[in-house]
């Protein structure tokens, strides 16, 4: 993957927004996950720990909440108010509003590192009854080296799936980053 492909990429993602100063931030954030998710195929991916990939996206929401307090000030606040509420119901759909924003950090690094993992466990089950099926027989490693072709092929979607996974933070990144600059 060239740089120019993911500068152009970017560029795609905040067309026309007023989140256009914040490329170089979305830029860096699409290029750490898309390393550590490259790393990771060859061992035990960064990605796959929930600790970091939840607390890489609490810091991302954290910081978007304090880039749209010093944007917007109070008025921030705003943005957990729906537009056309009425007053009668306005505090309760305040809070929802609040809880839905702030479990978007757990959503996100909970999608990515879930996805990691569940990757990992299944190369590491088909290559276990590989390993397994070679032990045992004859007939049973040619059973084995036909899973072989199944574990390439697994092998493969994980790549495609990485490849995704830092697509969709990166995208979820940006409308994340609109929400607070726009507020809404």
């Amino acid at each position: 993957m060239s740089p120019s492909l993911i500068v152009d990429l970017i560029n795609d993602l905040t067309d026309g927004l007023a989140i256009k100063n914040y490329e170089s931030f979305i830029f860096m954030i699409f290029l750490l996950l898309l390393i550590t998710n490259m790393l990771g195929l060859f061992g035990l991916a960064i990605n796959a720990q929930l600790v970091y990939t939840i607390g890489l996206s609490t810091g991302i929401i954290i910081g978007c909440t304090i880039l749209g307090i010093k944007l917007h000030g109070m008025n921030f606040f705003t943005l957990f108010l729906p537009n056309g509420a009425p007053t009668g119901i306005l505090i309760v759909l305040f809070f929802i509003e609040l809880l839905s924003y702030c479990s978007r950090a757990v959503s996100l690094g909970l999608r990515l590192g879930a996805n990691t993992l569940s990757g990992h466990l299944l190369v590491d089950i088909v290559a276990t009854l590989i390993y397994a099926f070679g032990t045992l027989s004859m007939i049973l490693a040619v059973v084995g080296t036909a899973l072989f072709g199944l574990l390439v092929a697994i092998q493969l979607l994980e790549i495609a799936i990485a490849l995704i996974q830092v697509y969709v933070f990166s995208i979820l990144t940006v409308n994340y980053l609109k929400d607070v600059v726009d507020l809404h």
